[in-house]
């Protein structure tokens, strides 16, 4: 796999932009930022579904605990 670097057809807009510029654009350039977008987008989606679960999780207990005392109010 190609690192980020220098390729030939490069050379001329690399003399427009400063180094630091020149290494963003050629690591996040084409497959580079897919994997990297990728990587985002599988951690996103996990810390959602986390989330997601966590607060279902929540909800149930809250009501299980809220019928628990409701029965026991009644008795």
């Amino acid at each position: 796999q190609e690192q980020c670097g220098l390729s030939t057809d490069e050379d001329d807009r690399h003399h427009q932009l400063s180094l630091f510029q020149f290494m963003i654009f050629n690591c996040f350039n084409g497959e580079n930022f897919n994997a990297i977008l990728d990587v985002i987008e599988k951690w996103i989606i996990r810390y959602f579904l986390a989330l997601v679960w966590y607060l279902l999780v929540g909800i149930i207990e809250e009501a299980i605990t809220m019928s628990i005392e409701n029965l026991y109010k009644f008795k």
